[in-house]
């Protein structure tokens, strides 16, 4: 008999290995290996040419601010179906006239009462306060759309960041070759005779263009890691070049802008759902102010001391709320409360019509100032940086004129760059500004400016 018992242990501890198994294969393996595999895409798309809509939504999928939002709009909804429910019965127990000489003389008390207590709040008091979060958890909701839209702002404006330090230092490197260029110029004529100042100041020229390429390197390591760590990856992690389009001007009208903005910003859902979440308190406190509380009980008398028999008894009591005030104060309070937060619906649509025009406005200018460095300053200092080169070669013109030539190039090129990427920055702003993902863009007849 015991070899048939340890038989059957060995054979049921063998099943319970074999199960263990295939449960961690089944439950546990796939889930690394998906996540694994999603990651692994993540960073094939994001090591090739990336573009900022490419970067916001790689942002809003990774970033953990969006599902804590949605926990919390979660868990005011469940704490609202609690608020509707009664409030939890009691349960009472009474010992009476226990003879203080025999403590323990419990068949001797006077009474031994057992029951049930429930109370009653005043009619319709529950379901206004369910109501009252159920709105605030409305208002939750509307806060996650409003964190993804400000979480799609930061996104846009670090990769604008990283374009602006990446197209910088493609400026200060094409303008060293030209430098290089005008150094070999330089050089070979002063074998043939020419002015050794040349070389100098062509190679002193150069030597500034290398320690702005050095700080132009830093700028897009740095902002290539903040990037990555917005996104969750490694500060080191490979990043691709940016690209953006050609410069675009917001192609809407402020009223225009002002009816999107009224459409699609949160703020406004969540300033009717603070309002409508008060209103709700409000019927809750009138409810309480003009109905009292009710409580009854069902009770049960054991047979000590005198009481010889079982007996059963009930009870019922009510809250007197007129009495002193409190409920009549805090009833007034409310209102005040319901009145604030009306006020604070008419503010929020002031503030949202001010970012709107703001924004708008600032990105009509800064296209304005690129439009013109693009189309005017840029070309007219091209043509003057090519006459003073012509000038150089042919023997009618010094060195130093071509140097300060292209200096002023170099000077248009960067503020053009700069110039585009706060364009894009103020598209940013006016998408956050609208509620909307896409800014409705006209696109420019030219290219940008910044090569030759």
């Amino acid at each position: 008999m015991s070899a048939i018992v340890c038989e059957q242990r060995r054979r049921l501890r063998a099943v319970m290995a074999i199960g263990s198994l295939v449960f961690t294969a089944v439950c546990w393996l796939p889930r690394p290996a998906l996540a694994q595999s999603k990651d692994s895409s993540l960073h094939a798309s994001l090591a090739g040419v990336i573009d900022r809509r490419r970067v916001e939504r790689a942002v809003l999928e990774r970033h953990p601010a969006v599902r804590a939002e949605s926990s919390r709009a979660l868990a005011l909804e469940r704490r609202a179906r609690a608020e509707g429910a009664l409030p939890p019965p009691e349960l009472m127990a009474e010992l009476w006239q226990v003879p203080i000489e025999r403590p323990y003389a419990v068949d001797d008390a006077g009474m031994l009462m057992l029951g049930v207590r429930q109370n009653l709040p005043p009619p319709g008091a529950r379901a206004a306060r369910a109501e009252a979060l159920r709105h605030e958890a409305r208002a939750r909701v509307a806060m996650v759309e409003n964190g993804r839209r400000d979480l799609r702002r930061e996104a846009g404006s670090t990769f604008v960041d990283y374009a602006e330090a990446f197209e910088l230092r493609k400026v200060v490197a094409l303008q060293r070759q030209l430098l290089e260029k005008l150094l070999a110029v330089a050089g070979a004529r002063q074998a043939g005779g020419g002015a050794l100042a040349d070389v100098v100041s062509a190679d002193a020229e150069l030597a500034l263009l290398e320690a702005d390429l050095a700080v132009q390197d830093v700028a897009v390591s740095t902002n290539r890691e903040r990037l990555n760590v917005l996104l969750r990856r490694k500060p080191g992690a490979p990043l691709g070049d940016p690209v953006w389009g050609a410069g675009a001007a917001p192609a809407i009208s402020s009223p225009a802008a002002l009816e999107r903005a009224r459409q699609n910003r949160p703020e406004h859902d969540v300033a009717r759902a603070e309002r409508d979440a008060r209103r709700a308190e409000l019927r809750a406190e009138e409810r309480e102010a003009s109905w009292p509380e009710f409580s009854v009980a069902g009770l049960y008398f054991a047979p000590v001391g005198p009481m010889a028999e079982h007996g059963y008894g009930v009870a019922a009591s009510m809250s007197l709320p007129w009495l002193w005030g409190g409920a009549r104060h805090r009833r007034d309070a409310q209102r005040a409360s319901v009145d604030a937060a009306e006020r604070e619906r008419e503010a929020v649509q002031i503030a949202i019509a001010q970012d709107v025009v703001t924004t708008l406005g600032r990105a009509r200018s800064v296209q304005t100032r690129a439009a013109l460095l693009r189309d005017r300053a840029l070309p007219a200092s091209v043509r003057a940086a090519e006459a003073a080169r012509v000038g150089y070669q042919s023997g009618g013109a010094g060195l130093t004129s071509i140097l300060e030539a292209e200096q002023r190039v170099l000077q248009l090129r960067l503020e053009l760059v700069r110039a585009r990427a706060e364009l894009e920055r103020a598209i940013v702003e006016l998408e956050w500004a609208t509620g909307h993902g896409d800014a409705p863009k006209r696109m420019a007849r030219r290219g940008q400016g910044g090569t030759r």
